[in-house]
C-alpha cells in the first residue's frame, strides 16, 4: 500500500498514513473527526541517465550499455557530449583527434564535415549543406 502524507494546517504537524489507491485520498485525523489535514505532494525522487562527464569514455560505456534505444539515440546522446566539450574547451579534442586520424589514413584528405562549407571563386561561389 501506498504510503501519503498529510500536514495539519493549524499546527504544522505531517503524519504519513498508508491508504490503497481505489481510496480516496483524504485524512481526518486518528478519530476522523478532524478537517484541518491536508495532502502534501512531494517532487518525484528519480533521475535520467544522471550527468555524464562529457570527457570520459568509461562514464559514457557505463551510462549506455544497458539502455534500452536505438544506435539513433546514442548518437544523439554522442552528438550533445561533442557539444558539451567543444563549450567547455572551445573545440571537441575528441572530434578533432578523430579528423586526425582520418587525414593521416587518407594521405592528407579532409573528412568531409571539417572541410569549409563554401567554395568561392571569381566566376562561382558554391555553398555545401
Amino acid at each position: 500500500m501506498p504510503l501519503y502524507s498529510y500536514r495539519n494546517v493549524s499546527t504544522g504537524e505531517v503524519r504519513d498514513v498508508f491508504q490503497t489507491m481505489k481510496e480516496t485520498h483524504e485524512y481526518f485525523g486518528e478519530r476522523g473527526d478532524q478537517d484541518c489535514w491536508q495532502r502534501v505532494f512531494y517532487p518525484p525522487n528519480f533521475t535520467i541517465d544522471g550527468t555524464i562527464n562529457p570527457f570520459s569514455q568509461k562514464d559514457f560505456m557505463r551510462k549506455t550499455e544497458n539502455k534500452k534505444g536505438t544506435i539513433g539515440d546514442i548518437m544523439d546522446r554522442s552528438a550533445e557530449l561533442s557539444e558539451q566539450r567543444a563549450e567547455k574547451a572551445g573545440e571537441d579534442p575528441i572530434k578533432q583527434k578523430y579528423f586526425d586520424s582520418y587525414a593521416e589514413k587518407r594521405r592528407g584528405a579532409r573528412h568531409f564535415k571539417e572541410k569549409k562549407k563554401t567554395y568561392e571563386d571569381k566566376n562561382v561561389k558554391v555553398e555545401y549543406d
